[in-house]
């Protein structure tokens, strides 16, 4: 109930956003145990449905994901992968691809810290660490480590300056 609160005021003036991540909450709760995945079956269909053919956003209910979170622009474009974690206050723009490297699905995927803010069109692969307070450069291909307070932009991701 706190991370719906939390999304609902992250997200308050962008009502796109807001039904999505909603959604996604309620999807994500029917994922917790074998019962809840059964009976919450229509919730997590008509959650897949408003995501992925509506919105054109790849954000699987299995995902670990923080409160707070913002994705902007109706995250159109924008694949997260379904081990990938979120952390707290995480922004995230459209046409970004957050997950694992390679074609087979496997490997280990990013862990993006609180209060990340990530620019339209990026790509962060493989099992890297974005430290908190990290800000993504639009269009940036990150597959290295970010260090907390770090901004990076470029492809590759290279650091720009830290934020004090």
């Amino acid at each position: 109930m706190a991370s719906i609160k939390a999304d609902i005021e992250a997200n308050r003036g962008n009502m796109r956003s807001m039904v999505l991540v909603v959604a996604f909450r309620m999807s994500h709760y029917f994922t917790q145990s074998r019962i809840r995945r059964v009976v919450g079956f229509p919730i997590r269909l008509l959650y897949k449905f408003l995501s992925e053919w509506v919105y054109r956003l790849q954000l699987k209910d299995v995902t670990t994901v923080g409160p707070g979170l913002q994705i902007f622009h109706g995250g159109f474009g924008t694949v997260i992968g379904p081990r990938v974690v979120l952390g707290a206050n995480v922004k995230i723009r459209h046409n970004t691809t957050i997950g694992g490297k390679g074609f087979d699905g496997t490997g280990p995927r990013p862990v993006i810290g609180d209060n990340v803010s990530i620019g339209p069109g990026c790509i962060i692969l493989g099992g890297i660490h974005i430290g908190d307070n990290a800000r993504i450069g639009a269009g940036s291909v990150v597959v290295k480590d970010v260090a907390p307070n770090e901004v990076v932009a470029g492809n590759p991701a290279r650091h720009i300056r830290y934020i004090e």
